[in-house]
């Protein structure tokens, strides 16, 4: 195991020592340190442990919706991926997942 890895077990374990409930209980399943993917195959990196137990995540550049975040997702749906691949959305690939949200979000809204 390298140095990198074992400096990034050590700190998540010094973070998630100040969490609580069920925020804790996640962080303990699903490290921060790696990328996980849900059932779709969504490529995701954790921002966040929510204290309702569901995490924060970004959408990697591979994902359906690069450089969106995804605030409340059901920790349980997340896989460990640990690929080594995550890479953020480039500033054109957030710009059109922000366009395709606003645009269904217009379509949705009563006349």
């Amino acid at each position: 195991m390298s140095s990198e890895r074992i400096d990034a077990q050590l700190a998540h374990a010094s973070f998630i020592a100040n969490l609580h409930g069920a925020a804790r209980d996640v962080a303990e399943k699903h490290v921060g340190y790696i990328c996980h993917r849900d059932e779709r195959g969504n490529h995701y990196w954790i921002q966040r442990y929510n204290d309702d137990g569901s995490v924060w995540c970004i959408h990697a550049r591979d994902s359906i919706l690069p450089g969106l975040d995804a605030p409340a997702v059901i920790a349980s749906t997340l896989i460990d991926c640990d690929c080594g691949a995550w890479m953020p959305a480039s500033k054109e690939q957030a710009h059109a997942s922000r366009a395709i949200i606003a645009r269904a979000m217009r379509s949705s809204m009563p006349s």
